[in-house]
């Protein structure tokens, strides 16, 4: 991701990325200036890998959207509550304001109290013109129910797609 090319959009997804990979990925990402769009769907980041990457990507101005979807994250708990979104990506947004899209989806059921939390986080973007943030689904491996909130300046749609397990 340094030299003379420009990266805008970079997919990983489905490359066996591991919380190990996820380190060295945030190691470049650390000091890029030309990302807007980083996919990694369907790797093995789970908590840890999602701490090491939104750490690095703390100050980072670049970022729009990120996408982790079934990537393992959700499964750490601390006591009641789901750490991957309380102790992980609610901070991050707190720190990083420009993120405008996380998506989320097909990782673990337990973040699903919490993602109104992360949703209204984002919504507080007063310069956004469009936020979206994924429900998580139950299903392991293709979402029964996937959930699309979007903000538009002045209204809310929802959008519901099914799928079949």
């Amino acid at each position: 991701m340094r030299g003379r090319g420009r990266c805008e959009s970079l997919w990983l997804n489905d490359n066996h990325i591991t919380h190990t990979g996820a380190g060295q990925l945030a190691e470049a990402l650390r000091d890029n200036t030309t990302l807007t769009e980083l996919y990694l769907n369907y790797n093995a980041l789970n908590d840890a890998g999602l701490r090491v990457l939104l750490v690095a990507l703390e100050k980072n101005k670049t970022l729009r959207k990120l996408e982790l979807g079934a990537c393992g994250i959700g499964e750490e708990e601390s006591g009641s509550e789901n750490v991957a979104a309380k102790q992980i990506v609610l901070p991050f947004l707190s720190k990083n304001q420009t993120i405008q899209h996380v998506g989320l989806f097909g990782n673990s059921w337990k973040m699903e109290d919490d993602l109104p939390d992360i949703y209204r986080e984002l919504e507080k973007r007063q310069d956004r013109e469009r936020v979206t943030c994924f429900r998580t689904s139950q299903s392991a491996f293709f979402p029964s129910l996937l959930q699309n909130f979007t903000v538009n300046s002045q209204h809310l749609s929802i959008a519901c797609a099914m799928w079949a397990d």
